[in-house]
This record gives structure tokens, sequence and C-alpha cells, in this order.
């Protein structure tokens, strides 16, 4: 779900021709995606919410924790008109790292973003 909200942030930048991005906070265990003014966009299936999942009240995610989010040290990744990374939600320096780590039942997964082209993998 994480790498597909990613995509979707990086589809809307590159159809709109404008920033978008996802804004990650651990403490809070929640993530929600944004436009170039760091405005959380509306949810394309949810009408009328904002684009927020919350790890905790989401009962999809209920075992699942929001253990790190690094772009380059920010927890937040952004994404310009042609699918590039960049760090920080409405970002100008390109990125050069990017990680989400994910934990369940003492499993973790991690959710990577490639410098340049902004292909997203998950892995072990």
């Amino acid at each position: 779900m994480l790498a597909a909200d990613l995509e979707y942030a990086k589809s809307m930048s590159i159809s709109r021709g404008q920033k978008y991005g996802v804004v990650f906070d651990k403490t809070n265990e929640t993530y929600r995606v944004v436009d170039e003014s760091g405005t959380t966009v509306s949810h394309p299936v949810k009408k009328g919410f904002s684009y927020v999942v919350n790890f905790r009240s989401d009962t999809r995610l209920g075992q699942v924790d929001l253990v790190d989010a690094a772009f380059d040290g920010v927890a937040a990744v952004s994404f310009d008109y042609l699918g590039s990374p960049y760090r920080g939600s409405a970002g100008t320096i390109p990125l050069n790292s990017g990680v989400v780590t994910l934990g369940a039942a003492g499993v973790t997964r991690t959710v990577q973003v490639e410098p340049v082209t902004g292909f997203i993998s998950i892995s072990n």
C-alpha cells in the first residue's frame, strides 16, 4: 500500500506537471500525500477525506509499525514532472537515498525510492 501511495504521488507529479510528495510522521505513525505547497490532497477513492494513512487507526495496518522514513535525513520525499525524487515535500535537492522501513511481528520490510529514476521497490 505504501509503495502504491508513493507511485500515486509520482504519477500525479508527472500527469499534472507539478511536485507532489509524501510526508511521514514517525511519532504518530502516519503519512500523507501533499501537493507542492505542502497541502494534503484529497483522497481519490474516499471522497471528502484527506489523503492521510494512519498505521494506528487503519484496521488493515493494525499490526504494522512505521519504523523509519529517511530521505537524505528528511522524513519526506517529492517528485518532479519527470518522476525524479527530491528530498523534502517540496524539495529542490535531488534525492540520494530514500528508504521507509516498516515492521510487524519482528519482521521488517523496506520500501526504497531510487535516486534519479524514482523507481520504487520493496525488499526484506
